[in-house]
């Protein structure tokens, strides 16, 4: 009986060591799906700040097959009136010591030349942007997205936004962006050798403790 049960909590110091947390932690979500379609939109959306020019929030109705072919609701146009749009996130974000997911969708408005840029900033402009690049949206055809991912890593604790900017020609058909996502992202607990040791020898005891009672 008593060697069942320091197999039993072997088994679950085993588990414990080796325990991985597989859903990562979402910080943001925004598929815009929450805004109101309309053309030429300044000011604000429900999530973010319209900082300069101005956007067309897209859906039914509403030059619906931009968003990836009319099948994902809402998306929104980066230049609405012939006005490329920058957005930021009316909240800041904090983030800790860790790696973090970044994800968006993408797409264009007819074969124009547009890039879509897009940065994870500190609030401290001082430590600059944690993340940034650009996306070529004018070869992608159909309507169809193409989609973003990137992972960086945060050394220490910050507060962050997430900002996007449209880029090409302001004349009304700008990069379309949807399906916002920043995650934390969690690694598998790897023992260290002393743990390893220690699992052995727990092993090695429970086999002799077996042959003993024989």
């Amino acid at each position: 009986m008593k060697t069942k049960i320091y197999f039993n909590s072997l088994i679950s110091l085993i588990l414990l060591v080796f325990s991985v947390n597989a859903s990562a932690g979402l910080i943001f979500s925004d598929n815009f799906e929450s805004d109101t379609v309309a053309g030429g939109v300044t000011g604000s959306l429900v999530n973010w700040n319209i900082t300069s020019g101005n956007l067309d929030v897209v859906g039914l109705g509403f030059a619906a097959s931009l968003c990836n072919n009319a099948t994902a609701g809402h998306c929104i146009d980066l230049d609405g009136t012939n006005s490329n749009a920058t957005i930021v996130t009316k909240l800041s974000y904090s983030l800790s010591a860790g790696t973090y997911l970044f994800e968006f969708d993408y797409g264009n408005n007819t074969t124009q030349d547009n890039s879509l840029f897009y940065s994870i900033d500190n609030i401290n402009s001082n430590l600059g942007s944690l993340l940034s690049g650009s996306v070529s949206t004018m070869f992608i055809m159909d309507n169809i997205y193409s989609h973003f991912t990137a992972n960086f890593v945060v050394s220490s604790a910050t507060n962050i936004n997430i900002i996007f900017r449209g880029a090409g020609t302001a004349n009304s058909y700008g990069s379309v962006l949807d399906n916002v996502s920043l995650r934390s992202v969690q690694t598998t607990n790897v023992p260290e050798p002393a743990t390893m040791t220690l699992i052995m020898l727990g092993l090695l005891f429970i086999v002799s403790r077996r042959r003993l009672s024989q």
